[in-house]
C-alpha cells in the first residue's frame, strides 16, 4: 500500500527497517509504522520522506509506533498550513518528546480539565480565550511556565514532581493570574527605548510585587463593598472579607 503511495519514502523506509526491528518487536510493529508512514505521505510526501530518512540514518530517534505516531499527528496538525514549518518538524523535532509517559499523563490531566478552566477564564470576563498545550519539549528541558497569547493561554504539558490535587490548585491560580494581566497587562505594548533586559527586569518585578492579582484583589473587595452596601437594611446576608496578602 505505502509503495503505491509513495514509493521514494517506501524504498527509503524499507532501508531503514533493518534498525528498527528490535523495537518494533514484531510483524504487527511493522505493519503499524508501515500504516502510520503511509497516512503521512497521503497529507505531505515531503514530510513522510524526511521521516523515513531520518530513522535511516538516525534510527535512535525512534522511540515506539504509538510515541512517534502521536509526534507526527501533532505536526501534521498544527503546521498544516505552513509546508515549511511541517518540513523543518519532521527533519529536526524530537520525536522522543512523546515518549515520556509522565508528560503524556500530565498532559491528559489538564485535558480533561479544560471546559472547567476555560468557563473559570469566562467569569473574569475572557470568553474568546482558549486554552491549549506548549509545544512538546525533551523531558530532560525544564518546563515552560504558562503563556499568554492573543487568543489563547498555553500550559506546559508536565508538572514535575506535583501531586494531583496541588496540579488542580494551580491550574486555577495560573487562570486567576492570566485574568489579571489580560484585564491590567495590556498585550504587545510597544517596548519604545528600553533594552531587552530592561524589559526582563521589568516583568520580574511587576510578578514579584503581584501587581496584577493585587489590582484583581482590590475590584473583588470594592464589589464586595457594593454587595454591603445592597443588603443594607434588609435581613440579607452580609458579605465577608477575605484578608489580602
Amino acid at each position: 500500500m505505502l509503495r503505491e503511495i509513495d514509493a521514494p519514502t517506501h524504498d527509503s523506509l524499507r532501508a531503514a527497517l533493518p534498525n528498527l526491528l528490535e523495537s518494533l518487536g514484531d510483524d504487527a510493529g511493522v505493519a503499524d509504522l508501515v500504516d502510520l508512514m503511509a497516512q503521512i505521505s497521503v497529507e505531505a510526501p515531503d514530510a513522510a520522506l524526511a521521516l523515513a530518512s531520518r530513522l535511516q540514518v538516525e534510527p535512535e530517534v525512534f522511540p515506539d509506533v504509538v510515541a512517534l505516531r502521536k509526534w507526527a499527528l501533532y505536526g501534521l496538525q498544527h503546521h498544516r498550513n505552513d509546508a515549511m514549518r511541517r518540513q523543518v518538524y519532521f527533519e529536526s523535532e524530537d520525536p522522543l518528546a512523546f515518549a515520556d509517559e509522565s508528560t503524556e499523563q500530565d498532559a491528559a490531566h489538564l485535558l480533561r480539565r479544560r471546559n472547567a478552566l476555560l468557563h473559570y477564564l469566562a467569569g473574569f470576563g475572557f470568553r474568546e480565550h482558549g486554552l491549549d498545550l506548549h509545544a512538546p519539549q525533551p523531558a530532560k528541558l525544564a518546563p515552560p511556565s504558562v503563556a499568554i497569547g492573543n487568543d489563547v493561554i498555553r500550559f506546559p504539558r508536565r508538572l514535575p514532581g506535583v501531586g494531583a490535587q496541588r496540579r488542580d490548585a494551580l491550574y486555577f491560580a495560573a487562570i486567576a493570574h492570566a485574568a489579571a494581566h489580560l484585564r491590567h497587562s495590556p498585550l504587545r505594548r510597544p517596548a519604545g527605548n528600553r533594552l531587552p533586559m530592561l524589559l526582563a527586569v521589568m516583568s520580574l518585578i511587576e510578578e514579584a510585587h503581584k501587581t496584577v492579582d493585587l489590582e484583581e484583589a482590590r475590584k473583588l473587595l470594592a464589589l464586595i463593598d457594593r454587595i454591603d452596601e445592597m443588603w443594607k437594611g434588609t435581613n440579607g446576608p452580609a458579605a465577608t472579607r477575605l484578608p489580602v496578602a
